[in-house]
């Protein structure tokens, strides 16, 4: 089946990437920590890279990400619209 559009698109505990951040935000990826779909919004919080994937993983030397602790960082509302999803 094709894509859904992006209104009907879930975004709920999902890791995205935000278009048009402004530079004074300066983390790559977001976790999508409450989504409203009747109002297209979604509250995010900023996730930094920490340690490395062993050598045990088929993920080896990838970052492993986690979200920045309360207070460290900035979480921001933005609208879905601008949200994309990370795979």
């Amino acid at each position: 089946p094709p894509p859904a559009p992006r209104s009907q698109r879930a975004l709920y505990n999902k890791v995205v990437t935000i278009q048009d951040l402004p530079p004074c935000y300066p983390h790559d990826y977001w976790f999508v920590y409450q989504y409203v779909p009747d109002m297209e919004w979604c509250h995010v919080c900023p996730m930094e890279p920490r340690g490395l994937f062993g050598p045990n993983s088929k993920r080896n030397g990838r970052p492993r990400w986690r979200l920045v602790p309360e207070g460290e960082a900035r979480e921001i509302d933005v609208s879905a619209r601008r949200c994309t999803p990370v795979k």
